[in-house]
């Protein structure tokens, strides 16, 4: 179990081992925490070795998100930075898979803020479970890519 700073330390060094995907499941995005990701040369290094990055986030609509314009931003920030982003109507889950096979999960959203005291993550690495949970939560659709 991951406190908000070792889970970001854990995280990020994932992510830049990362060989083929990794997707991140989070509702709400916070300017912050976009510019924090984008400028990180792990994200950099995934991204040179041709990994994809993903993001299932909400549609950036009225009533959706907390802050719509800030929103639409982050995901645009995202999209320059090389990062797919897909939108749902609804997401509640916080998670993140990496390679389909690293999974973290808990009550962190992992681009909105970097946690609360109370926040954890929990991380597994087993394939099994990433293929459960991304069979119940769903993956990333095409018709979702915005």
């Amino acid at each position: 179990m991951l406190d908000p700073t070792h889970f970001d330390v854990e995280f990020i060094d994932d992510v830049g081992k990362a060989q083929f995907e990794v997707i991140i499941y989070c509702p709400f995005t916070k300017k912050e925490r976009i510019t924090w990701f984008i400028g990180r040369r792990e994200l950099d290094n995934a991204l040179n070795r041709g990994a994809s990055i993903k993001l299932v986030t909400r549609k950036p609509e009225p009533n959706r998100v907390r802050n719509l314009a800030e929103h639409k931003n982050n995901i645009d920030m995202l999209k320059k930075r090389g990062v797919l982003v897909y939108a749902r109507d609804w997401i509640h889950c916080k998670a993140v898979i990496i390679d389909r096979e690293i999974v973290y999960i808990g009550s962190m959203n992992v681009l909105y803020e970097p946690g609360h005291e109370e926040d954890y993550m929990v991380k597994f690495v087993a394939e099994a479970l990433a293929d459960e949970i991304l069979e119940t939560i769903g993956e990333p659709r095409e018709d979702e890519l915005i």
